[in-house]
Parts: C-alpha cells; structure tokens; sequence
C-alpha cells in the first residue's frame, strides 16, 4: 500500500510502498517513519460547525415528530421529558394544585374555600363534580364555595377539580370527603326564654320534631299544667321505650304518624309497636 513517509534524519517527506523496506530516496537512510498528518485549525472549526447544526436539525424534527403524533412527549415550560400522554397547556409553567379549607356548615349546606397554587395563565375555574353521575355542582373562579349539599357518594364525597375553562378539561383534581347529611340545627335559647316560652303556653314549641327551635331529642318538662288537664305527646316517637317514659311522665295521648307512614304496610308496623309495649 502507497503511503507517505518522512525521513527522521533529513526530515525529506515521500511516497513508498509499505510492503517493502521503506529507504530514503534523498539520503538513502532507513531512519523513516509514516508522515504525520496536519489539519489546519479552520478545518476543525469547519466540522465543529457543521455538527451544531446538524444536532439543531435533529432536535427541532424530533420536537414536531411529537406534537403531531403526541406519542409520550410533553413540552413544558421548555423542557421535554416522556409521560403517558401530551399535556401542552399555554402559560402552564408548573403543575398547578389545589387545597380545600375546613367545610362549615349553614342551614343552607356547606360552605369552604378552595385555593389554588400554580394557576396558570390560562383562563381557570374551581368546580365541584359529583362522582356518582359526574355531573358539576357549582363552579367558581375564586374558589369560593357556598350552599353546597351533603353528597349521597359512599364516603360523603364530591370531587373537587381544577378546569381549562377554553377546552373544559380537568387540570389537577382531588377528593374531599366531608359532605355529610346534617340533622336539622336548632336556634340557641337561654334556659329562661325557653322557661317563658313553656309557662307561656307558646305555640312554637308544638310539635318537637318539627319547630324551629328545639331538636327532637329535647326533653321538656311542662310545669302548671292543669291537674285534669291530658296531656299528648306528639312527633318523633319511632320507639316503644320513649313511649312507656312518657308515659311514665303523666302522657296519655300520643300521636304517631312518620314512625308507621314510611313502613309499606303500617297497620303491621303498628300491631308490632304495640306488642312491644
């Protein structure tokens, strides 16, 4: 094979086969060793460049490979990184979240605060999705939440969710649970309103299960009743044990009517209360 050679003592460059030995031809000196070769500094910047833009190239057909055919890129703010499916939301930097305050309940339902962390520049709201059907309760672009209803879930959860307002797709989401039925809240009154209130004979305090004052559990004792006077309880007797105490009270009369009407046959579910008796 033709090579280049130098000669090591008269520095004389030339061409000669490989195969043979190799002599000078100026000098006739064995003394010879392969030419080295030299690249100039603007052929290796020359290479350098072109490889940048052939990298360039490469980087740019892979990023629009993976917008058009969302096969597990995300691109977000800037970088690229493989997940399960593309999220590209305009403005959305970092993940945003959510954190729901205490719930406080009112006569109307609940009421509580959601805020958010990370909200992207994208227009947002807070929604309330019940997981039975999912179906939105209430939105809410501050966060702020009132009247909502206990939930029937198993758990007495809604789902609370970040949303894309344009494309009215969830952008980060969590359970609350919580949302319990509440018995109905009785209005605070001082034993001395309540005392007039039963000397007085006030009509509010009829029906104990109904009125807008005292809870069905409320044990009321009435003083200065006339001696022949009858005395009827009535509402919220489910048992036959608040029966026999009332009338170990000096009751007479009771009047029943939810305890039976909710059974599917209430003349059995009486002819039961009264065997109990």
């Amino acid at each position: 094979m033709i090579c280049k050679f130098e000669c090591s003592d008269c520095k004389t460059r030339f061409e000669a086969d490989d195969r043979e030995n190799v002599i000078c031809p100026h000098c006739k000196s064995d003394n010879v060793d392969y030419a080295k070769t030299h690249i100039s500094s603007k052929v290796w910047m020359a290479v350098a460049i072109i490889a940048v833009l052939v990298a360039l190239v490469c980087v740019a057909l892979h990023i629009e490979w993976g917008k058009e055919s969302g096969d597990g890129m995300v691109i977000c703010g800037g970088h690229i990184s493989d997940t399960t499916e593309v999220v590209i939301v305009p403005g959305l930097d970092v993940p945003p979240t959510i954190e729901v305050g205490d719930l406080i309940f009112e006569e109307g339902g609940y009421s509580f605060t959601v805020v958010v962390k990370n909200r992207p520049s994208a227009k947002a709201y807070v929604a309330v999705i019940n997981p039975i059907n999912n179906q939105t309760i209430s939105k809410s672009e501050d966060g702020v939440f009132k009247d909502i209803p206990s939930s029937e879930a198993d758990g007495s959860f809604y789902t609370i969710a970040l949303m894309d307002a344009a494309k009215d797709s969830v952008l980060t989401s969590m359970e609350k649970p919580g949302f319990i039925k509440q018995a109905k809240v009785a209005r605070k009154m001082s034993v001395e309103e309540l005392q007039r209130k039963i000397e007085s004979r006030d009509d509010s305090l009829m029906g104990l299960g109904e009125n807008d004052y005292l809870s069905p559990d409320l044990t009321l004792k009435f003083v200065g009743l006339p001696a022949d006077a009858v005395k009827v309880s009535e509402s919220g007797i489910c048992r036959p044990e608040t029966l026999a105490e009332l009338r170990q009270c000096g009751f007479r009369g009771f009047l029943i009517g939810e305890c039976f009407m909710k059974e599917a046959d209430p003349g059995a579910a009486l002819g039961t209360f009264i065997a109990k008796l």
